[in-house]
């Protein structure tokens, strides 16, 4: 997981499915939940909000947790 990533906009990607996951949103400095699509994206894509809140911090990444 590159730092910048969470840097990323969402990204819904490109194919047909409907998945609920996680995004870092830098703008409220918080994890949101987004519908991925299944395929494309980037890497600003958790699977749960724990993956999310735990992860962005290793990289020094602020995480509100409301």
């Amino acid at each position: 997981f590159p730092y910048f990533s969470c840097h990323l906009p969402k990204a819904a990607g490109d194919c047909y499915g409907n998945y609920l996951r996680y995004y870092y949103d830098s703008g409220h400095g918080k994890c949101k939940i987004f519908s991925w699509t299944g395929c494309v994206g980037n890497g600003n894509r958790f699977l749960d909000p724990q993956r999310c809140n735990t992860t962005l911090p290793k990289f020094g990444v602020s995480v509100v947790n409301r």
